[in-house]
């Protein structure tokens, strides 16, 4: 009997303070499931991958989005 994969996640959750408050990173999903619900940045894991490596992705897209709203 085989066993069912689940499918894994890593998911980050980045807090800042702002104006005295404390903030968390969302943003709007872009695809199904879901489309146009607030998510937390991440992403799924591939078979033998580390979760440091598929936390990468989020964290590079986090940082697309920054440098786009700063221009």
């Amino acid at each position: 009997m085989g066993l069912n994969r689940l499918p894994v996640r890593t998911d980050l959750v980045i807090f800042a303070i702002r104006n005295g408050e404390l903030q968390v990173l969302l943003w709007r999903r872009r695809d199904e499931p879901f489309l146009g619900e607030w998510s937390l940045p991440g992403g799924f894991v591939h078979e033998g991958e580390p979760l440091e490596d598929a936390a990468i992705p989020g964290v590079e897209r986090i940082i697309a989005g920054i440098r786009q709203a700063l221009r």
